[in-house]
This record gives structure tokens, C-alpha cells and sequence, in this order.
């Protein structure tokens, strides 16, 4: 999405009035923000964990591992988080 930014902003306001061209323009600005502001995290934890990786420092990683034997009934996925 942030990278799809500049051509999303020159096309959603087309034809519109020029008040509604306005509000659209401000509310694209406002979403675009938001996204960089959406990569700021997870690529600040990236990092960290990429150093962490490089020095083989694993103190701070905890994890779960679940084995289940027969029919599986429910799906889920994982997430990396970082306490601050």
C-alpha cells in the first residue's frame, strides 16, 4: 500500500468536486501515514533481531512448541512480538 500511495492519491478524487477532491486528498494523506507508520515496528524489530541473530544472542526469544497426534481440528498461526 505504500508504495501504491502516489497512484491510489491520482486517481480517488477524479471527477470529484473540488470540496470532495479536498477531503479524498486528506483522507489518502491521512491512510498513507498511517501505512509507513504500520512498517515502522515490525522493521525496527527486524533489525533487532537480525543483530540478534548475527551474535547468536537467543536469551530473549521464548517460543512454543505444540505436537499433536491424530485428527487436527483447529489451525492457527504464530507471531513474532517484542516487549518494550
Amino acid at each position: 500500500m505504500v508504495k501504491s500511495g502516489p497512484v491510489f492519491r491520482s486517481m480517488i478524487d477524479q471527477g470529484l468536486p473540488v470540496n470532495r477532491q479536498i477531503e479524498m486528498q486528506a483522507f489518502a494523506a491521512s491512510q498513507q501515514e498511517g501505512y509507513k507508520k504500520g512498517l515502522e515496528d515490525p522493521g525496527r524489530l527486524k533489525a533487532l533481531m537480525d543483530g540478534q541473530l548475527r551474535t547468536r544472542a537467543y536469551s530473549g526469544w521464548s517460543r512454543a512448541v505444540f505436537y499433536f497426534t491424530g485428527p487436527r481440528c483447529v489451525a492457527s498461526t504464530g507471531a513474532v512480538s517484542h516487549k518494550r
